[in-house]
């Protein structure tokens, strides 16, 4: 929820797409009501896409960087050089 809704950089995204999100209701009602409001047949495209923008987004700034190295130390012993390998591809 926070990563999609409430972080700083998602309210900026749906601001910018003009879409509204009351995150107080229930998850699906807060869909069912932005969808109404937002009065477009392509509502449900430009959701997966912004959705698709933000995790993308998220992992160049978190994964990708170095936040994910932090991760690995705290994995089990044994898979620890298996991660750093698959860390190692996106380089």
């Amino acid at each position: 929820m926070h990563l999609f809704f409430l972080c700083p950089f998602s309210q900026w995204c749906w601001r910018f797409l003009s879409i509204q999100w009351d995150t107080s209701l229930v998850f699906m009602e807060m869909i069912i009501q932005s969808r109404r409001d937002f009065q477009s047949k392509v509502f449900r495209e430009i959701i997966i896409l912004a959705v698709w923008a933000i995790w993308t987004h998220r992992n160049e700034r978190s994964i990708f960087t170095g936040e994910f190295r932090l991760i690995i130390y705290r994995a089990k012993p044994s898979l620890k050089l298996e991660l750093e390998d698959w860390l190692s591809s996106f380089q």
